[in-house]
Parts: C-alpha cells; structure tokens; sequence
C-alpha cells in the first residue's frame, strides 16, 4: 500500500458521531468525485473500504442504494443507478461553489474535507517528498475549497495541471494539520517522525562535512609544516634555529599527523604558542627559499 492508501485506510476507521457530520462527509464526497449530475455519479477509488463507506453512508443517511459499477485495474467505480435517487442528491449538494450552509457544526467543515481526500486527495511519502493534493475540476470549487482550508489556518498553493486545478500543501506542518484535522492522527505523526529523522540525518551530515573539511585544513597545513622542516634541516638551517623552534620542528616531523593540541602538549606550550612557531618556521623556510 502506498503513503496515500494507508491515510485514506486509516480515515475510513474514523465514523462522525453526529449526523450532520456524517451528511457533511457525503458532501464532500460527492461534489469532488469524478462525475456528479443528475445524468451520471460516478466516484472513482483504489480502496474497497472507501467504496463501501460512501455506499454505508448513502443507504444509513438517505436510504438511497449505491453499487459497485464496474473495476478498472485497480480503479473501484461507485455509482448511483437510480435517476431519481441521483435527482435526490445533485439538488441537495449540487450547487455552484461550496455551500456553507450545509456544513453545520464546527466539525462538519473537518469531515467536508475528508470526505474531499477521499475523492481527489493523495499524499506523497513523506521520507519521499513532503507534497499533499487535491485535484479539483471545477475553478471555482477549487477557489472556495482553498479558502475553507485557510480557515484551519493552513496555507495552500493553486496550480494548474492536464485540465485540473491542484491545490497542493509542500510544508511538513501544514501536512501534518490536515492530516489531523482529517482525523488521521497516526499518519500524522508518521509524517512527523520522519521530519525529526530527516533533521537529525541532515544534521549529522553537516557535522560530518565540517569534521572532513577541518581535517583537510589539518592535512594541508601539517604537509606546509613538513615541507618547511624539510627544507630547513636539507640546506643545514635546522641546527641553527633556537631550542624552542628546534623542539617544535622535531616534534612535527616525529608526527606527522598529529593536530596541534597534540604537539602542544608534547612541547609544553599552549595550542597558540606552538601553531606560532610553526608559522615562524614557515616564514624562515620562505626566506631561504627566497635568497
């Protein structure tokens, strides 16, 4: 099962307590379905249990029978057989726009929505990509839809796309809101565990490209010390250097890898006073170099 059949698995557990609510699921059910007139209802769905939770409802709600039309792959299409039946619904919800006015209580605005995932929503993995959307039809049921969802204080983005308008959400917060609010609470903390994954990963990213560039540093500047000591002790300067320096030069080439809190500690000095010494055994070699 895909990220966006498990959603939809786990909304279908859910049952509205108040009748409103539940009418307000229909709602959105219908008005988001792949057609719905007095001609024609036809919802489109990949999961059994979401079929047979519009049917459950239809027939509890308005005593009016749903069927099973026909499967397309893996394509579950519902559909309304009787005309009048059909009248029956597209005169009560088939209106321009969304009808506030059938959206009772301040929880049938929730199972409006839910009700509008189950027909056009999808969700991407999150570990994927963090992307939710609707696929509305209709221009202004998309408008008045983005609207209603900025009630909740989430913020979606319109695009359109082969035809359709898609609202879409990109942030992981916002993801997770409507996950919520949808009344899928577990796949709403699975979106956010894997946030808190992807932080510490990115993190520990970072800290590894920052210990792999300070341990380049390192390299390069002890293989400049090196090459440095090196030269001094090949053209016979080396002996002439003060103890304090001759130390220092020493003990760098007897470890060649060593950071220089190492070499400091082994000298007896701080890690100021032995990274200045080397930096005057540098100039020294420059010098020669030089003449």
């Amino acid at each position: 099962m895909s990220f966006s059949q498990n959603v939809k698995k786990e909304l279908t557990t859910y049952w509205p307590k108040s009748r409103c609510c539940k009418i307000a699921e229909i709602y959105g059910l219908l008005l988001f379905c792949k057609r719905f007139d007095a001609h024609s209802i036809l919802f489109h769905t990949d999961l059994e249990d979401v079929a047979l939770r519009l049917m459950k409802l239809l027939s509890l709600l308005f005593s009016i029978h749903a069927e099973v039309l026909k499967k397309e792959g893996k394509t579950i299409v519902v559909t309304v057989p009787k005309e009048a039946d059909r009248k029956a619904l597209t005169g009560l919800f088939r209106k321009t726009g969304i009808d506030l006015s059938l959206l009772e209580c301040g929880s049938c605005k929730q199972s409006f929505v839910r009700g509008a995932f189950f027909s056009c929503g999808t969700v991407i993995d999150p570990s994927k990509e963090y992307d939710l959307e609707f696929k509305i039809s209709d221009e202004q049921l998309s408008w008045d839809f983005s609207l209603l969802l900025k009630e909740f204080s989430i913020d979606p983005k319109i695009t359109e796309r082969t035809g359709s308008t898609i609202i879409y959400i990109k942030e992981s917060e916002n993801i997770e809101d409507i996950l919520t609010l949808m009344e899928a609470p577990n796949s709403s903390l699975e979106v956010m565990n894997v946030k808190i994954l992807k932080t510490f990963r990115n993190k520990a990213n970072r800290i590894t490209n920052c210990e792999t560039a300070n341990i380049g540093k390192t390299v390069n500047a002890a293989a400049q010390q090196l090459a440095a000591i090196t030269l001094l002790q090949e053209t016979g300067h080396l002996e002439n250097l003060s103890p304090e320096l001759k130390a220092v030069a020493n003990a760098r080439l007897e470890n060649e890898d060593a950071p220089l809190s190492e070499l400091a500690q082994m000298v007896g000095v701080s890690r100021s006073g032995i990274n200045h010494r080397l930096q005057k055994l540098i100039t020294i070699a420059e010098e020669i170099k030089a003449e």
